[in-house]
């Protein structure tokens, strides 16, 4: 049986946000399909990603509000670090749900966008999925653009692969 590769990416999308934001206890609630970004967001973080089958991005549209509600960073530059890790830290939540259907890629390093209203930005890409999500502290849009090579199929996952994949907030040393 073939897995759909776009309910795998919102099934995926879904668990990892909410996980996130969960760790740095501000809960996530994801709002129904066709919620209208948020006009006063004014920061983005964008991260790229690559392989040999597939390239990409993830996008964190969102507003001050809600980064420094999970912020532990203090200084001058602090909101946009922070929001940059965020978006590094969800691709690599992504990432290791991936690792279990032979997904593998590389990331790049994350930047990050102000302005008066960055949510025009996630609009462009034909091939970009949208996720908006509600916390107390505000909302954040969520996009994850893909490109997938013709003929790659992802694999159905094994039971014992799960126990391979690194737990969020692992140490791994070498």
């Amino acid at each position: 049986m073939a897995i759909d590769w776009n309910d795998l990416r919102t099934e995926t999308m879904d668990e990892c946000v909410v996980a996130l934001f969960d760790a740095y206890e501000v809960p996530a609630v994801r709002l129904a399909d066709g919620t209208a970004p948020d006009a006063s967001h004014n920061l983005a973080s964008v991260i790229g990603f690559t392989s040999s089958h597939m390239r990409g991005s993830v996008a964190i549209f969102t507003a001050d509000a809600v980064v420094n509600a999970t912020n532990p960073l203090e200084g001058e530059n602090a909101t946009r670090d922070w929001l940059a890790e965020l978006a590094n830290q969800l691709l690599g939540r992504i990432k290791n749900k991936m690792l279990r259907y032979g997904v593998q890629y590389d990331m790049s390093t994350p930047v990050v966008v102000a302005g008066q209203s960055t949510i025009q930005l996630h609009q462009i890409a034909k091939d970009n999925a949208s996720y908006s999500y509600g916390t107390d502290a505000g909302s954040l849009t969520v996009t994850m653009d893909v490109v997938i090579e013709e003929g790659f199929e992802l694999q159905e996952p094994a039971a014992e692969e799960a126990s391979d994949v690194m737990i969020e907030g692992d140490l791994m040393l070498f």
